[in-house]
């Protein structure tokens, strides 16, 4: 059973990542800067994603240094609302 599902896993991960990739791409913005108008915009499409990804198991944004720019968004209350700036 798990080698059936490795192969399954191996035929779908492209189709699946590029999925992925075209769900965030159209939910954020790349314009995200570190100012209050755009971090309200940046939360509101984090949201958006969110439902657009139940299972994800949490979500958050890094700036171009990688730090963490907005609190952890999930539905695990250990993991929402922490990290920033680290």
């Amino acid at each position: 059973m798990i080698i059936k599902e490795i192969k399954e896993y191996r035929d779908i991960k492209e189709k699946a990542r590029t999925y992925l990739c075209y769900i965030m791409s159209s939910n954020i913005s790349h314009t995200a800067h570190a100012n209050s108008q755009n971090l309200d915009t940046l939360l509101d499409n984090m949201q958006m994603l969110k439902k657009a990804i139940p299972k994800s198991e949490v979500l958050y944004a890094l700036d171009g240094n990688g730090i963490q720019m907005i609190d952890s968004i999930s539905q695990y209350p250990k993991l929402n609302g922490v990290n920033k700036g680290k």
